[in-house]
C-alpha cells in the first residue's frame, strides 16, 4: 500500500480511504491480503485493463490543450463609443490591421440599453 500511495502522491491514509471507496464502488476487496503482502482479487484482475483504459480516457478529456498561437486568432473587437473615441482608436488601428489583417474593430455608438448585450457577447 505504501508503494502504490507514493506513486500516486498521496499518504498511506489517503490511499487507504481510495482503496475503501472503491472496494463500496465495486462491491469487491479488490486487494487481499497473502502474506506480507497485498494481492488483487479476480475481480480486480478481470476490470484492470476497462479501468486503465477509462482513466486513460479521463486524462485526455481533462488535460490542458495545447495553447492557443494569439497570431492565428481571428477576432472581432467591438467598442460602444462616441464619434471622437471612433477617430482616436481607429486611427491608430492601421497599423495593427496590417500586421494583423485577420484582426477586425467594430465601433457600436454608445447606448445606455446595448451595454448588457456587449457584455455578454451578444451585440447583434
Amino acid at each position: 500500500m505504501t508503494a502504490a500511495a507514493d506513486r500516486l502522491g498521496l499518504s498511506g491514509p489517503a490511499m487507504s480511504r481510495a482503496l475503501g471507496r472503491m472496494r463500496r464502488t465495486i462491491g469487491d476487496p479488490v486487494l487481499v491480503r497473502a502474506g506480507r503482502r497485498m494481492v488483487r482479487t479476480p475481480r480486480a484482475l478481470e476490470i484492470r485493463s476497462e479501468v486503465r483504459r477509462l482513466v486513460e480516457a479521463a486524462q485526455g478529456v481533462l488535460a490542458p490543450s495545447a495553447p492557443t498561437d494569439p497570431a492565428q486568432l481571428a477576432r472581432v473587437f467591438t467598442f460602444y463609443v462616441n464619434d471622437l473615441q471612433v477617430t482616436a482608436v481607429g486611427c491608430g488601428w492601421s497599423p495593427v490591421s496590417r500586421r494583423r489583417p485577420r484582426r477586425s474593430l467594430r465601433f457600436l455608438g454608445e447606448s445606455h440599453v446595448d451595454v448588457p448585450l456587449l457584455r455578454d457577447g451578444a451585440t447583434g
